[in-house]
């Protein structure tokens, strides 16, 4: 485990659809007060952790905190891109 002083995160889900035995919603990052749209709970979790986690994803993207996009909750998943709804499934 990482020796890092780690600060509680508290994420809210809401779950707005299940479909392909899996969840489709919003998570919400009550700290950072940011929202985004998942897919999948695989997505979910990953979102999370990318949160939680930050020197893991630069880790495993390469990416630094000087060319990171912080447009979406996470910067990887937004991208700058439109991000899939729900509806727009």
């Amino acid at each position: 485990m990482d020796t890092e002083k780690r600060k509680r995160q508290t994420f809210v889900v809401e779950v707005m659809e299940q479909q392909r035995y899996t969840w489709q919603g919003r998570i919400h990052w009550v700290e950072e007060n940011k929202k985004e749209y998942f897919r999948s709970i695989l997505e979910m979790l990953h979102l999370m952790d990318s949160a939680v986690s930050p020197k893991r994803r630069q880790q495993e993207t390469g990416e630094t905190e000087k060319n990171r996009n912080l447009s979406g909750i996470f910067g990887e998943f937004s991208g700058g891109k439109k991000k899939r709804t729900v509806a727009e499934k």
